[in-house]
């Protein structure tokens, strides 16, 4: 990386890779770039980690995928399992497992096909009988008809994660530039040559738009129409409940999930809480729905709520690819409330596909030009 004066004496600085975005996948398709000798620079508008990385529940979870995401998913957990060693730091990840919870016996067989896709695709699945629910679920509510349960799958804490990244990326000859957003690109022969902030002008080698929900206005600034949509997500925290569950349960039917918490609280989310605009509103049909999966939850304090934003697709899942009519130019967002647990697993694959040419993982279904993005102008 290399600090020069214009002509017009603003500083500018020559880099090999701009990573536009500091959640949980710029950060580590930084962290993966420096440690494999690439100058790398991140800008984020505010604080890193501040925006839904840092906003989330933080599931590391493989089951209940869309396919087109699973196996990404399972290497993703393969990277969280080594991440604190590689990092130097501490994430607080564990696999105490996850359980999607089936309220009536209608939709056991549809976690039973899915068990099925999942396992022929090499992913560890139990279908769990009511009385194993129970048993593994004590709290769980008598009108349960079973789940399905992969081991495997886990949780982290965003309030370890996203600084032991941030730590890991200097340390590794990463720049980190918080409170600095991209305003403008130059573009030249189908490559942006340079990006101006409202601090430093950028000339980069390759381009990595990874800024969740804001990742379309960046594209449009660049010609392209990125069909991903901002959706108002929200979650809260209990007071402490005592010992509920210490897997991450999920009700599809009742469009809620929970998952312990530090201190003995749990917290609680889900489609529920999506879109709702008065938060007493979403707090309390959260609450409702929960209840009816684990009793013990009914009338809990909570004692925090807040909300973030999701950058979503039409299909919900997400774009990872070069961005359509340019050249070094990548996209890695779209993630639709899935970019968690699949961020270190993106940023090796990224990281891999600057330096190496392509990703070791296929990531072809996951292209951003699977839904007719075109380029009206490259430069």
């Amino acid at each position: 990386m290399r600090a020069l004066f214009d002509l017009e004496g603003q500083l500018t600085s020559e880099t090999d890779v701009v990573v536009i975005g500091g959640g949980i996948v710029g950060l580590a398709t930084a962290f993966y770039l420096a440690r494999r000798g690439r100058a790398v620079t991140v800008l984020e508008r505010r604080t890193f980690g501040w925006e839904a990385s840092g906003r989330t529940a933080a599931g590391v979870r493989q089951q209940g995928r869309d396919l087109r995401e699973l196996t990404l998913a399972m290497a993703a957990v393969e990277v969280w399992g080594t991440l604190d060693q590689e990092l130097a730091g501490h994430t607080g990840y564990r696999r105490d497992g996850n359980v999607f919870v089936a309220m009536s016996r209608d939709e056991m067989p549809q976690l039973e096909e899915r068990a099925l896709r999942e396992r022929a695709l090499g992913l560890g699945v139990e279908m769990l009988t009511a009385a194993q629910l129970r048993a593994r679920v004590p709290a769980i509510s008598d009108r349960c008809a079973g789940g399905k349960y992969c081991p495997t799958d886990g949780i982290a804490e965003p309030t370890l994660v996203m600084p032991s990244l941030a730590r890991a990326v200097e340390r590794a000859g990463g720049r980190l530039l918080a409170g600095t957003e991209a305003l403008d690109f130059a573009v030249e022969d189908h490559r942006v040559v340079s990006i101006v902030t409202d601090g430093v002008e950028v000339r980069p080698r390759v381009t990595v738009l990874a800024a969740g929900p804001w990742t379309p206005l960046l594209a449009m600034r660049l010609g392209v129409a990125l069909p991903i949509a901002p959706v108002r997500s929200q979650l809260m925290r209990t007071g402490p409940t005592g010992p509920v569950c210490k897997e991450f349960l999920i009700s599809r039917e009742l469009g809620v999930y929970c998952r312990p918490a530090s201190g003995g609280a749990m917290l609680i989310g889900g489609e529920c809480m999506r879109g709702e605009a008065d938060p007493r509103a979403a707090r309390e049909n959260a609450l409702r729905r929960i209840s009816a999966c684990i009793p013990a939850l009914e009338g809990v304090p909570i004692e925090r709520m807040w909300s973030g934003l999701l950058d979503v697709t039409p299909d919900e899942v997400a774009m990872i690819g070069p961005l359509p009519g340019f050249r070094d130019c990548f996209v890695a967002a779209g993630f639709s409330g899935h970019g968690f647990c699949l961020g270190p697993g993106v940023g090796r694959l990224v990281a891999e596909w600057i330096v190496d040419g392509k990703p070791s993982l296929s990531l072809h279904a996951l292209s951003p030009d699977r839904f007719g993005t075109q380029a009206t102008h490259a430069g």
